[in-house]
């Protein structure tokens, strides 16, 4: 037998700081921005326990009273002042469309501007979102992808089966974000990267190379300054031990590493066409500012989580067990640039 429990805090929401729970100045202004135009979705995307819900419930939060809010959530996972809320409840065995009928025959006779749909999960919330957003409404919701890019795909998948010429035509798809909650070094007693590759600092080998190949392998992959770069102490400090948890010591909370992007029109007809190589590159493309600037365009959630590397703020061994590890990617270059050598020869 297995019992999982998720505990969660059913107090009511407050307008969170988007910048507390680690969004970088440049998205927050694309969340905004995004909430100002009327239709389209707004949709988050991530891995379980990635804070998702969080991000919806603290963007719902914000929303004017002046609007009116309706939820479909399967269950309720917070109190959204001024939200008209609503927990659909469903057969876990069989295809259970009917739990939706009611509400969404009414949704649009109620003068609703904000839907929030708690996850597309099969094709019943995969039309009730296709609905909302067709229709014109604010559409705020999430699916489990770990990229961005990979929101439309997830959306067009047999499990739900939204047409690409629906998710490609303009207006629908407003903002795709796709996050991941990576632990927060102690500022107390975090240790600097270049006190333990001189040999001031004795923390456990990384590798068979050792801290100074692996420190320089991500300088080589991402043009990173090392200096600002800092490790998590694993004995902690006053500020940071909790009793009981040695594991957590040398941690203080969790931040957001997120990924964004405004659809374009080259975005969408690749979308449509389901070209995803041509949509990674396309999007990587975008990006026009170093890893260690703030300016998040074109980034991937990877390169906004090695931002807050730079930043002292991450250990970037807390980076590769939500990504990939360092040295994967560096051979999976080597190979791509070999190929193009063989390719030109």
């Amino acid at each position: 037998p297995q019992v999982t429990l998720r505990p969660l805090l059913l107090d009511a929401v407050q307008a969170r700081d988007l910048a507390t729970l680690g969004y970088l100045p440049s998205q927050i202004d694309r969340l905004q921005r995004s909430m100002v135009s009327e239709g389209g979705a707004v949709i988050v995307s991530g891995v379980l326990g990635s804070g998702k819900s969080t991000l919806l419930a603290a963007i719902m939060s914000s929303i004017p009273s002046t609007r009116k809010i309706v939820t479909l959530e399967d269950p309720r996972e917070y109190i959204i002042v001024g939200a008209h809320q609503n927990t659909i409840q469903r057969s876990l065995e069989t295809e259970d469309d009917k739990a939706f009928v009611g509400k969404v025959r009414t949704l649009k006779r109620t003068g609703v501007h904000e839907l929030m749909i708690g996850e597309i999960r099969d094709r019943q919330t995969g039309q009730v979102f296709q609905d909302g957003a067709e229709s014109g409404l604010n559409v705020y919701t999430t699916v489990h992808a770990r990229r961005a890019i990979g929101i439309p795909d997830r959306l067009a998948s047999p499990f739900i089966g939204i047409d690409r010429a629906v998710l490609a035509t303009p207006g629908i798809l407003k903002l795709l974000v796709a996050q991941v909650l990576l632990p927060v070094n102690c500022s107390g007693c975090a240790i600097p990267a270049k006190d333990v590759i001189a040999g001031r600092v004795d923390l456990p080998v990384r590798d068979a190379g050792g801290w100074t190949a692996y420190l320089e392998r991500i300088k080589r992959l991402y043009d990173l300054d090392l200096k600002e770069v800092h490790l998590r102490n694993p004995c902690g400090c006053p500020q940071c031990q909790r009793p009981g948890l040695d594991e957590l010591s040398g941690f203080m909370g969790r931040t957001v590493a997120a990924e964004m992007i405004e659809p374009t029109e080259e975005f969408l007809e690749l979308v449509r066409d389901a070209r995803n190589i041509e949509l990674d590159r396309y999007v990587s493309s975008l990006r026009r500012a170093a890893i260690d600037d703030p300016d998040d365009t074109g980034k991937s959630a990877l390169e906004v989580a090695l931002y807050h590397v730079s930043q002292g703020h991450i250990d970037p061994r807390e980076v590769e067990p939500r990504f990939e590890a360092f040295e994967t990617i560096e051979l999976r270059r080597s190979l791509t640039g070999t190929r193009r050598l063989k390719a030109v020869a």
